[in-house]
């Protein structure tokens, strides 16, 4: 009986990330080929077992090559690994310790797509981009009276409906009515890394002013 054919990367994803993996049935790849049956396997599997690492779920993800949205869809994700995350963590040790999760998924331009989750010491922060907008839901262990810049509207409450493959319970109310669980849309890239960019600012400011505990403040003066 011949075996399985998996590229080595995702087969180290499948020994950590996934139950009862029988190494007898596998050979692996180092050139990167992996049989497109057990693609469908793991992919099914991971639709099923989430939270997973972006990263894990990407390669066994990957848009069909016909998708005309499948090099944005690379973009954003490649935006949030390269641009977002050493907003919040400027070590890449502590990037690697803190991967982005896939939590959930939704679809659009006929592309499935993650819902992120980046998680810190201070907060929580749901994503997702639909190829027309972010939305973010912030879940904040710190009150954040920074000044938003008018990036989005501090008043409004984000419907739902709006916020495609959230779990139930994280669409929060606006910004003006929470400053520690809320959720809000910008319209691009420049917009959300402008949130970011703002949000790291603010929190640099709080260890001359507040007294956080100690796993906080040490992630401050990290900034």
């Amino acid at each position: 009986m011949s075996k399985i054919q998996v590229a080595h990367y995702i087969f180290s994803d499948m020994k950590e990330y996934y139950k009862n993996v029988d190494d007898s049935l596998y050979e692996i790849n180092y050139e990167g080929v992996t049989d497109p049956e057990l693609i469908v396997v793991l992919r099914n599997y991971c639709s099923g077992h989430l939270p997973i690492p972006l990263y894990a779920w990407l390669r066994v993800n990957i848009p069909d090559s016909n998708l005309l949205y499948r090099d944005k869809f690379a973009a954003q994700t490649t935006f949030l690994e390269y641009h977002i995350m050493p907003l919040l963590f400027k070590k890449t040790d502590d990037q690697l310790k803190n991967p982005i999760l896939v939590i959930s998924t939704h679809r659009s331009k006929s592309v499935l797509l993650p819902v992120y989750q980046i998680k810190t010491c201070f907060a929580t922060f749901i994503l997702r981009n639909n190829f027309y907008n972010w939305k973010v839901s912030v879940d904040s262990e710190v009150p954040l009276y920074f000044d938003t810049m008018d990036l989005f509207d501090i008043n409004e409450d984000v419907p739902e409906v709006y916020c495609e493959g959230f779990p139930n319970g994280l669409v929060f109310t606006s910004f003006s009515k929470s400053n520690k669980k809320f959720t809000f849309e910008v319209r691009d890239d420049y917009e959300l890394y402008t949130f970011f960019y703002l949000l790291r600012n603010y929190l640099k400011s709080l260890k001359l002013r507040y007294d956080y505990n100690e796993e906080i403040r040490a992630y401050i003066k990290e900034l």
